[in-house]
């Protein structure tokens, strides 16, 4: 048992353990063995990991609960230190010196019983236990958001993904950081040589050598230097930035979490339950979440990330994906009838806008209006604007937060040259209005939920709009109940008056003030809603037998035996099944089988 182990019951006294593993007290070794009693947890990980491996015991995850889900849930951070600082008025909070002390006596292995560690010792002993404190206070004041059956049930698989990982082909990751690291190695002597600086991987070093020779921007961020490199060719600068940027790309980061996190052939613990507001998961580590789609070039050689993850033999992938989930969900939020019908006739949403916008007919729409037409579709239902120039810290046309960062476009224009589907100012301006005109139901739909999410903050009480229920409790809690019944919870909602009305804020995270507007709460029931969607075909597809190890916000990897002949089938129709609360909307997925991951 490591030295910073600790225990204590729900409201007795905390006691630190600190001797052997043959010395613990009976009581904490048959609660641990009791199927009756809960084992409770911040992040349970750890504790899970140190009781299996060191004790023996391999707690089911039924048995656990993890405070730390709830304080996600009701819309507070994740991480005890700000979750206790907002829950835990009178001071009970996690102590902030732990890491310092966790170092010194569980990472470094320090001598407790030396005297020269004494007081630290002492001070070590008073952190376990303030944070066992700090633990037990806010889940206390966190039962409220206890999670409902459907979302225990799904917390549970999540724990068993994570417990599973995504398999990589050992080799492929060897080989592939070979060639990275040779390549990258190549890139530093050419930029060494080139610019005679002592360090080039330091940010300050290069950005003064660049910026002293004509680069025009104060970061060099990938979009920043990409849009130099587009520019006037400047001796030196130019050939700098261009081995800037190879030495930046994603696979070298990525690469080096796949080989950090995967050392018996699994990547395991990639995602992080409820990890966004909207409930949606976060990732964590490689963050598979956000793996480059192509391949990179390293001299001769090309790496693509994704191919890491390999099936082992006797396996394969099957892997699905649901089709326009989010433009679904919103037609069928806002019932914007042009919207839904495009579904309806099994068409492409990406086309029919184009069709409009462009004033072809859908079957003559080329492959380069409907790529222009596809940031629109996907970002104009949550209010952009057809975009100008903005400072990149705070996106104002004018710089209002201090630290005047360079500019760069902001709204529809920057969107899409960000998505590889540069508009000009002109025609992101242009394809705003023309969805608003074409779609003029969604536009509606955020004023009608704004209204009632501020009345309902104001007078706390109830209101209701196209079957998504408001409510809250003033200055205390705002809180939406979906169509499938989850509820998303604003904390420390406030409304007030600026230059052009009313303006609705929360805390997010219980800390930091953020704007709640009629576009920004329509993005957030979107993306919660495609995330239910989600949910209820990983548990089928689960109930099947389908063995999950991964997923993004519309796709699931299932890994299944190499002979089976209906697993793509089988996940297809779990992901496409009605679901509960709108049997009758239209999914549709599509997906492959083969023993390497791709997109």
């Amino acid at each position: 048992m490591p030295p910073n182990a600790r225990s204590c019951s729900s409201a007795g006294p905390t006691t630190t353990v600190v001797t052997s593993i043959a010395d613990l007290p009976k009581h904490v070794l048959a609660d641990l063995s009791n199927p009756g009693v809960w084992k409770i947890a911040w992040n349970i990980q750890f504790e899970r990991t140190v009781i299996r491996e060191q004790l023996g015991i391999d707690i089911p995850i039924a048995q656990w609960l993890d405070p730390s889900v709830l304080a996600r849930i009701a819309g507070f951070s994740g991480a005890l230190a700000l979750a206790s600082e907002v829950l835990n008025p009178e001071g009970q909070a996690k102590s902030k010196e732990g890491s310092q002390l966790i170092k010194l006596f569980s990472k470094q292995g320090k001598d407790w019983n030396d005297p020269k560690y004494a007081e630290a010792w002492r001070r070590f002993q008073h952190y376990n236990k303030q944070d066992v404190i700090a633990e037990r206070t806010v889940y206390n004041r966190l039962q409220t958001f206890t999670p409902s059956a459907f979302e225990r049930k799904l917390w549970e698989l999540d724990q068993r993904i994570n417990e599973r990982g995504m398999p990589i082909s050992v080799e492929y990751v060897r080989n592939a950081k070979e060639i990275v690291d040779r390549e990258r190695q190549r890139f530093m002597a050419e930029l060494t040589t080139l610019t005679g600086l002592g360090n080039v991987n330091s940010v300050k070093q290069l950005l003064g050598w660049l910026t002293g020779r004509g680069y025009p921007y104060s970061s060099l961020g990938k979009g920043y230097v990409a849009k130099a490199l587009e520019g006037p060719y400047v001796v030196g600068v130019s050939e700098a930035l261009k081995l800037r940027q190879a030495l930046a790309k994603t696979s070298v980061s990525k690469l080096k979490a796949i080989e950090n996190r995967a050392r018996d052939g699994r990547v395991r613990y990639s995602y992080r339950f409820h990890g966004s507001h909207t409930g949606r998961w976060s990732g964590e580590g490689v963050q598979l979440q956000n793996l480059p789609r192509t391949s990179s070039k390293w001299g001769e050689d090309e790496v693509n990330v994704r191919a890491c993850f390999q099936a082992p033999e006797g396996h394969k992938f099957a892997v699905a994906d649901l089709n326009s989930i989010e433009t679904l969900e919103l037609a069928y939020l806002t019932k914007c009838e042009p919207l839904l019908s495009v579904f309806e006739r099994g068409e492409d949403p990406y086309v029919d806008f184009a069709s409009s916008w462009f004033g072809v007919p859908y079957a003559d729409v080329t492959k380069e209006q409907r790529q222009l037409a596809k940031p629109a579709v996907l970002g104009c239902g949550y209010g952009l604007g057809g975009g100008e120039l903005v400072a990149s810290c705070c996106r104002k046309p004018v710089c209002a937060c201090g630290k005047n960062k360079d500019v760069v476009k902001g709204g529809l224009w920057g969107y899409g040259e960000s998505m590889g589907a540069p508009l000009t100012r002109e025609q992101a301006d242009d394809a705003v209005r023309a969805y608003r005109a074409k779609y003029w139901q969604v536009t509606d739909f955020w004023s009608k939920v704004e209204a009632a999410a501020v009345e309902a903050a104001v007078t706390g009480t109830a209101r209701q709009h196209f079957g998504i229920v408001f409510d809250a409790i003033p200055q205390k809690f705002l809180w939406v109940v979906l169509p499938s019944g989850r509820r998303l919870h604003y904390p420390s909602p406030q409304v007030g008056a600026n230059g052009r009305g009313t303006e609705l804020s929360y805390a997010r995270k219980g800390v930091y003030r953020r704007k709640l507007y009629g576009a920004k709460l329509t993005e957030n029931l979107v993306q919660a809603l495609s995330r239910d969607i989600l949910a209820e075909g990983m548990l089928r597809a689960d109930a099947d037998g389908l063995t999950i190890v991964g997923h993004t916000h519309d796709e699931i990897i299932c890994l299944e035996p190499a002979d089976s002949t209906d697993a793509l089938a089988r996940l297809i129709a779990a992901m496409t099944a009605p679901v509960s609360w709108a049997p009758n909307l239209r999914l549709k997925a599509e997906g492959y089988e083969g023993t390497v991951y791709k997109k």
